[in-house]
């Protein structure tokens, strides 16, 4: 297991990439965490390949585990542009709380892309214009909880026709800020754009309504910032990619 001596700076070597006016590099929020993980894996933690030289990782936030309807396989789904598999470091690590110092082996991307951008790794029927990455889980990894943040069970998800109205509060789950929520901006039928803080690692958070009692409906992966207004957000809807790739989201899969 590859010791994260260089995961808390991975922030400072994280690729910036911009695309048709958005950022993938959220803005700095106040008081962020250096790192975020649980007793296992769960929606909401820290995932990351290493960078050119071992010099940091690339660190994203884990946005849904689910699973093929068909063979029941699991899978890990976050922003496509947080995949940097084209330099050959395929491995994607995450890290559990007992031992926040160690990265442990997750699985590796089987297919993503970043709003029409090759990521290097196919994109294997996504849609073109959304931000995912779908990682293939590793049989031996500990899933600790399906819940968001080991918080909020996920009970259905989103669909984007008709898209979300100006004004729905919309929250996130990221490594770096945690939980923020704020207004929807506007939305069509790709993404939504929402007042929210976020900050670098933040990427491929988790996206979602709470609908009470602990429940959340599922809305999209977080992408980054506008580049020309880093207070808002750009959420790619989850539910074109697992009804395209026939997957389902666990909100307690067993």
């Amino acid at each position: 297991m590859h010791q994260l001596a260089k995961f808390i700076t991975a922030t400072l070597t994280y690729a910036m990439l911009f695309l048709a006016g958005l950022c993938h590099v959220g803005a700095a929020a106040a008081d962020p965490n250096e790192w975020i993980s649980f007793s296992g894996l769960a929606p909401g933690s820290a995932i990351g390949q290493l960078a050119p030289h071992d010099e940091g990782m690339y660190v994203c936030t884990l946005g849904f585990i689910g699973r093929e309807k068909s063979t029941f396989a699991m899978k890990a789904i976050t922003a496509g542009h947080c995949d940097h598999g084209a330099g050959g470091r395929r491995t994607v690590f995450y890290s559990e709380a007992s031992d926040p110092d160690t990265a442990r082996p997750l699985g590796i991307y089987s297919r993503s892309i970043a709003r029409g951008a090759d990521t290097g790794t196919s994109p294997g029927g996504l849609p073109r214009l959304t931000d995912a990455g779908v990682i293939d889980i590793n049989p031996d990894v500990y899933i600790s909880s399906y819940q968001i943040a080991g918080v909020y069970r996920v009970t259905r998800t989103l669909r984007p026709d008709p898209p979300l109205s100006p004004g729905t509060e919309v929250c996130k789950y990221g490594i770096r800020t945690g939980e923020t929520c704020g207004p929807v901006m506007s939305a069509d039928q790709d993404r939504v754009l929402v007042r929210l803080n976020i900050t670098e690692g933040d990427s491929g958070a988790p996206a979602y309504i709470k609908t009470g009692d602990g429940t959340v409906t599922a809305v999209g992966i977080l992408s980054g910032h506008l580049r020309q207004d880093d207070t808002v957000a750009a959420i790619y809807y989850l539910y074109p990619v697992i009804e395209t790739l026939g997957l389902q989201v666990c909100g307690d899969c067993h």
